[in-house]
């Protein structure tokens, strides 16, 4: 269903604000909507209000909310549906805005016809170029996402050129030859006693924070299949664990990535989706770290 299209969070939250507050500006300063024309006084103070309050009340849903219900913000789970709601919501406050405004500046307060007029004027100024500028976005970045996408399989497999019998195509398994058995271990320790993971460092497949935890998931001796455990650590502390090996890469901020085990790559409007082997999860690559993988995936070999 379209409506449960994954689809970016914010990137830049403030050019959002600056956005939102300037289209208003201008659209009260040509326009004069909200009975503005027929006041003969006040008419830029009414203007520059309702700009402070569109300003104020983008600020809330681009900040505020992601930062009081960070899980229901999070990018992972960010859809058109939910972006679509939260847009019909801030309109809705700015709308309130406008007419706290107005009200306040022309002395008319709960005046319910004029919030209503209010609202009907957001919605008919805004509503549309809104959901315009979301299949616009959406499009431009699934092109570009894909573009990345094909560009990181192509360098996928020039590096499996080298003697690797399977393709991008084939994520299931890795024999456990490839795994070099004299491989030092890798000793992975959490903030408890009970909280560490001894592995070799190859077989790592990647990492997922998870609230006050780091879940990491690696292959099993074979290659077959895969085994996953909860540590208790911040994605930042076991990304100084494995720095040194060179095995765990940054791909988003969420998660930390095996390039090594990388077999595929897809692409959505939200970044670049990672097809690692024995394992039925894509990792996501946010936009931010897109180039960052894309280098690191050349030298990994």
């Amino acid at each position: 269903m379209w409506l449960h299209t994954p689809y970016p969070t914010l990137f830049r939250p403030w050019k959002a604000v600056l956005l939102s507050s300037l289209i208003i500006f201008f659209i009260l300063a040509l326009f004069r909507p909200f009975g503005i024309a027929q006041v003969e006084q006040k008419q830029w103070t009414i203007i520059w209000g309702c700009t402070a309050a569109t300003a104020l009340s983008t600020s809330l849903f681009a900040y505020l909310l992601p930062f009081l219900f960070p899980k229901w913000h999070d990018e992972r789970h960010w859809t058109i549906g939910r972006h679509i709601l939260q847009q019909c919501c801030m309109l809705l406050s700015i709308a309130v805005g406008v007419w706290g405004v107005n009200s306040w500046t022309v002395g008319f307060l709960l005046d319910w016809n004029f919030l209503w007029h209010c609202v009907v004027w957001v919605m008919v100024l805004a509503l549309f170029p809104t959901v315009f500028f979301l299949f616009l976005n959406q499009n431009l970045l699934l092109k570009r996402n894909l573009k990345d996408a094909m560009a990181m399989n192509e360098l996928l497999l020039k590096r499996l050129e080298g003697g690797v019998a399977e393709s991008p195509a084939q994520p299931e398994r890795v024999a456990s030859a490839d795994f070099p058995s004299a491989q030092p271990l890798l000793n992975l320790s959490g903030d408890t006693r009970d909280s560490q993971l001894i592995v070799q460092p190859c077989r790592l497949l990647y990492a997922e924070s998870c609230a006050n935890y780091v879940k990491v998931v690696w292959l099993t001796e074979h290659g077959e299949a895969t085994q996953s455990r909860l540590l208790r650590l911040t994605l930042k502390q076991l990304e100084e664990q494995t720095v040194p090996q060179g095995y765990l890469f940054r791909c988003h901020r969420a998660y930390l990535v095996n390039l090594h085990q990388v077999r595929q790559v897809s692409g959505n409007s939200q970044g670049c989706l990672l097809r690692l082997t024995a394992c039925s999860e894509p990792v996501p690559v946010s936009r931010s770290y897109v180039k960052v993988v894309k280098a690191a995936i050349v030298t990994s070999d």
